[in-house]
């Protein structure tokens, strides 16, 4: 099952009945270049701190992600006011209102989440974690594929699903 796993940074992921860890991987940028691993590393004694009015962490997921919520471990209470958007490419999927989080829900698909900091002088941040389901390319092409299809299970699609399946799996 997908939940929000007890370690830092941490996406669960779901396929196929499949449950397993894929983020403390993922490339994390924020706007002062720096403790970006301390956001992901499980480790409740490290923290990202920024000191800038305005700032900003882009986490990067390398999968398609149908996102539940992002949770937010703040380090002696929540600062400022945040927002959470949902980025496919370089566009704005969804984002969420503005506010002053410890848990954001989120319902949308993203390739890439963007967290915007703004009101306070300072963010010091232990952990970001974020619940939901990813997929690979190839698996959203799959998903895809077969929703094409009226009804998928008639035995001449079936074939044909698996010829575009075939094709898929050899993509790289």
């Amino acid at each position: 099952s997908s939940g929000i796993n007890a370690e830092y940074g941490v996406i669960m992921g779901k396929e196929n009945a499949i449950s397993s860890a894929i983020a403390f991987s993922l490339p994390i940028e924020t706007s002062n270049g720096e403790g970006e691993t301390a956001l992901a590393d499980g480790n409740a004694d490290t923290y990202w701190i920024s000191n800038d009015k305005k700032s900003w962490i882009n986490i990067q997921l390398d999968m398609f992600c149908i996102l539940d919520r992002i949770s937010f471990d703040w380090h002696g209470g929540i600062e400022g006011k945040q927002q959470v958007s949902y980025l496919v490419g370089n566009k704005v999927y969804s984002k969420s209102k503005k506010g002053r989080f410890t848990v954001v829900d989120m319902e949308g698909i993203a390739g890439q989440v963007r967290i915007t900091l703004r009101k306070s002088k300072k963010y010091t941040i232990n952990g970001i974690m974020a619940d939901g389901y990813c997929y690979t390319q190839n698996e959203a092409f799959k998903i895809k594929a077969r929703q094409g299809f009226d009804e998928p299970d008639l035995s001449f699609n079936v074939y044909l699903i698996n010829d575009i399946f075939s094709v898929i799996d050899n993509m790289e």
